[in-house]
């Protein structure tokens, strides 16, 4: 019997951060095809997680039930 191979796929989305003129906040717009993809909504929480070379992790907390 043959062995299944296992590949992981990955996926990266460069997107730009861009500042409120108004408050001078920071902040990145998500592809849609990202956040519908991941199955996140709006009232989602996002962490941050710094990689090494500058970029970042971004991941959704998961609410305690």
């Amino acid at each position: 019997m043959k062995k299944k191979s296992i590949i992981k796929q990955t996926a990266s989305w460069l997107v730009m951060v861009q500042k409120n003129s108004r408050t001078q906040s920071h902040y990145v717009e998500l592809p849609t095809s990202l956040v519908n993809e991941l199955g996140w909504t709006n009232d989602d929480a996002l962490i941050w997680t710094p990689q090494e070379g500058g970029s970042f992790k971004v991941s959704k907390v998961e609410r305690k039930k």
